[in-house]
C-alpha cells in the first residue's frame, strides 16, 4: 500500500514594518557651560534629541508656561481681578479692598500705562461718590480702611531674587493691592518698581479722592475690611486670557506672582509649588524633580528638566484651554522677548515661537518649531560664565533642529563610554 502523500508546511513569510532611519544630527557643542535638551515629535511622541535631559536644571522664565497653564486650568480664561470699596462698620468709614490686580492703574482715563486696558483708581473713585449721594466727602469718607490681606499667607519676596530686582525693574515685593505693578512710571516696562506697593495704592487712591471730592483730611488706617460690608466700587482687570498673554510675550513677573498666588487660593494651599503641581495637568515620570519657588521663574531654587519641559509645551499645543499660551509666544524679529533673536537667519522667524529665560548664569528657550513637521523643543544652558552672549548657543541649537526637522536624529556616541 503506497504511503499517503505528503504536502510540505510552508511558514508565512511576514513583511517587516518599514523603519524610518533618521540620519541628521545637532551638535550640543563645547565650552564652559552645561547643556540639557529635549526635542520630540509631538504628532507621535517619539523624542528624537536629547542632551541631559533627565538633569533638573534651573528653568528661569520659561517655568512661566507653567504658571500660565496652571492659571488657565484653575481659575479659567475670563477670570479677573476685582478691586473693590466697601462700607465699613463705622460712619464715614470705607475699605479699599486689594485683589490682586497688579495691573490695576493709578493714572486717569486715557492715560498711557503699560498693561492693556487695565481697571483704574479713578473710576474707583468715582462710583464711591456717586454710591454716596449727597452725603458730603469729609463725612463720607473721613476713615479709609486698606486692606491688602488676600496673600498674606504668602511672603511678599522671594529670598534667592536679586536684592536690586525692584530698582531694575524687574519685579516689585507681591502685594494684593498694587498699582501700574508697582512701577514709578506706568509706562515703562522695566522702570524702577516701589518696594513698597501698598503705600504707593494707598497714595494714589488718596490723591485721587482728594482731587475729585476736594476732601484730603480722611484718616487712613490699614487691617482687614469686615465681612458682608455693602460694596460701594469696584473695578476688574482684563480677563485672564489677556493677562497671559501679556506674561508670556514679555516674561512679565509681576503677572506671574499674582497668577500663582492666586491659584493657591483658589486650590486652598499656601505654598506655590503645591498650586503650580496641582495646576499642572501632565504627570510626567520626572515630576519628581519639578519644583517652583516662585511663578515667575526668578527663583534660583525652581528646578525642571528639560524633558519635562518639552512635554509641557507638547502639551500645551493640545489642549484648547491653552491655545492663549501658544498665541502669546513670541516669534523672533516681532515684538516681545525672542525680538532680536535669530539675526542670522531670518528665513526661520515665522518658523519659530518660543518662551525665553534669563537668569545670572541661565539661559534657556522652550517651544515649538514648524519643519517639516511640528517639532517642540526645551533647551537650557547654564554655567557661571554664562550671559547673553550664551543665547546664540541656543539660537544655533534652534536652527540645526530646524534644518533637520522630522529627520532630526539622536547623537550617536563618538568615543567608548560617551
Amino acid at each position: 500500500v503506497a504511503p499517503p502523500s505528503r504536502v510540505a508546511e510552508v511558514d508565512t513569510v511576514v513583511e517587516p514594518e518599514p523603519v524610518r532611519v533618521r540620519t541628521c544630527q545637532v551638535e550640543p557643542g563645547e565650552g564652559d557651560f552645561d547643556i540639557a535638551g529635549s526635542v520630540i515629535l509631538p504628532a507621535t511622541g517619539e523624542v528624537l534629541w536629547e542632551v541631559g535631559a533627565e538633569d533638573p536644571v534651573v528653568p528661569a522664565s520659561v517655568l512661566k508656561l507653567v504658571t500660565a497653564s496652571a492659571a488657565l486650568r484653575v481659575l479659567g480664561p475670563d477670570f479677573r481681578f476685582t478691586t473693590r470699596v466697601v462700607k465699613g462698620l463705622s460712619p464715614g468709614e470705607v475699605w479699599l479692598v486689594g485683589g490682586g490686580d497688579p495691573t490695576l492703574s493709578r493714572t486717569g482715563t486715557g492715560a498711557s500705562t503699560y498693561y492693556t486696558d487695565p481697571a483704574r483708581v479713578s473710576d474707583l473713585v468715582e462710583q464711591m461718590i456717586l454710591a454716596s449721594g449727597d452725603t458730603p466727602a469729609s463725612e463720607a469718607f473721613s476713615r479709609v480702611g486698606i486692606d491688602a490681606s488676600r496673600y498674606e499667607a504668602f511672603p511678599s519676596w522671594n529670598d534667592t531674587w536679586r536684592p536690586n530686582a525692584a530698582a531694575l525693574g524687574f519685579v516689585a515685593p507681591v502685594t494684593a493691592l498694587m498699582v501700574d505693578g508697582g512701577r514709578l512710571a506706568p509706562a515703562e516696562r522695566l522702570g524702577q518698581r516701589s518696594t513698597d506697593p501698598v503705600g504707593q495704592a494707598t497714595a494714589g487712591f488718596m490723591r485721587r479722592l482728594g482731587e475729585t471730592t476736594g476732601f484730603w483730611r480722611s484718616e487712613v488706617v490699614q487691617g482687614v475690611a469686615p465681612s458682608g460690608g455693602r460694596v460701594l466700587a469696584k473695578v476688574s482687570s482684563p480677563p485672564l486670557s489677556v493677562l497671559v498673554d501679556q506674561m508670556i510675550r514679555d516674561s512679565d513677573n509681576q503677572i506671574a506672582e499674582a497668577l500663582i498666588r492666586e491659584v493657591a487660593v483658589a486650590l486652598s494651599v499656601t505654598d506655590v509649588d503645591e498650586a503650580a503641581r496641582q495646576g499642572l495637568s501632565l504627570d510626567t515620570p520626572d515630576r519628581d524633580l519639578f519644583f517652583a519657588d516662585d511663578g515667575s521663574g526668578l527663583s534660583q531654587r525652581n528646578a525642571m528638566t528639560a524633558t519635562m519641559a518639552t512635554a509641557v509645551m507638547a502639551d500645551l499645543l493640545v489642549d484648547a484651554a491653552a491655545a492663549t499660551i501658544v498665541g502669546a509666544l513670541p516669534t523672533p524679529g516681532d515684538q516681545g522677548s525672542l525680538l532680536t533673536r535669530f539675526a542670522d537667519v531670518p528665513d526661520l522667524w515665522s518658523d519659530i515661537l518660543g518662551k525665553t529665560g534669563s537668569l545670572v548664569g541661565v539661559r534657556s528657550l522652550a517651544g515649538v518649531i514648524n519643519a517639516d513637521d511640528v517639532l517642540v523643543f526645551s533647551v537650557f544652558v547654564s554655567g557661571p560664565r554664562v550671559d547673553d552672549a550664551s543665547r546664540e548657543i541656543i539660537d544655533s541649537l534652534v536652527a540645526g533642529f530646524h534644518t533637520c526637522g522630522a529627520n532630526l536624529a539622536h547623537l550617536v556616541p563618538t568615543e567608548p563610554g560617551d
